[in-house]
This record gives C-alpha cells, sequence and structure tokens, in this order.
C-alpha cells in the first residue's frame, strides 16, 4: 500500500482504463465490450465529479455500495469529489439478453494523500430505441477492498 500511497502522491494522473476482456470472442463482442467498458469508464468518473450521468443508467437500475443502496452518486464505493478515478481491471462477459463485468478500480486524493482500492460487479441489459449504444447499466454493486 506505500508504493501504492507514493505513487498517487506524485501527481500523475490515473492510467487509462485497460482495454476490457471478453467471455466470447466474435468481432462484434469486442466492440460490444469496449462500448460497455466506456460506459462503465464515463459512470466512475462522473461520480468523482458528483454528476448524476443519468442516461449511462437504465430507468429503476438499483446500485448498492459497501451494502447500502444509494439514489445519488456518488454510487461507486469509496468515491469522493475532489479526487481521481482509476479503472485498474475490468473482464466483461456478454450473452444475447444481458452483460456483466468485474471492475477494480482505485479512487485517490493527492490533496489528502487517501487511496481506496474497490471492485464492482456491473449489470448492463439493452435498452430497447436507443440508438448508438443502447446498452445501459441496470444493476451496480461495489466495495471497498478490505
Amino acid at each position: 500500500m506505500a508504493a501504492l500511497t507514493l505513487g498517487a502522491c506524485g501527481g500523475r494522473p490515473p492510467s487509462p482504463a485497460p482495454a476490457p476482456a471478453v467471455g466470447a470472442r466474435r468481432a462484434g463482442d469486442l466492440a460490444l465490450a469496449d462500448s460497455l467498458g466506456d460506459l462503465i469508464t464515463e459512470s466512475i468518473r462522473a461520480d468523482a465529479r458528483l454528476e448524476p450521468a443519468d442516461s449511462l443508467y437504465s430507468p429503476g437500475a438499483l446500485f448498492v455500495a459497501d451494502g447500502h443502496r444509494r439514489t445519488e452518486p456518488p454510487r461507486f464505493a469509496g468515491v469522493e469529489p475532489g479526487g481521481q478515478v482509476a479503472i485498474t481491471s475490468m473482464e466483461i462477459t456478454i450473452t444475447r439478453a444481458q452483460a456483466w463485468a468485474a471492475v477494480e478500480y482505485r479512487w485517490f486524493s493527492i490533496r489528502d494523500n487517501i487511496v481506496r482500492e474497490a471492485q464492482a460487479t456491473v449489470v448492463f441489459a439493452p435498452a430497447a430505441g436507443r440508438t448508438g449504444n443502447p446498452w445501459r447499466i441496470t444493476h451496480l454493486h461495489s466495495s471497498i477492498a478490505r
């Protein structure tokens, strides 16, 4: 943890999100996995800015962080305003009717010298009638690593 803390204090911005791993191997699934990975990245970055980013979520989406239901940002466990987030790993699995991702991420505040590691499970479902990426987050469960 000390090395992680020192790295966060160096003032470097978080590295870009890694390419998602995909359960399926078809080219269409790889493109969809990239798109779903972008949704996760946008969602967690919006949380760090306390922006609702409601367009990324299905109506009635459920958010659970550290065992507590959340209705407003931040929806990811361990994320607070004034810090930065970095996705450290992401694995996406896609079926015809749904997709889900296992995500590991870090939130850190250089100003306060705080680093939090956390994990999330994100479930997606297609939203009928949407253009572009029709998939939306329907469930987000996250917790700080202990």
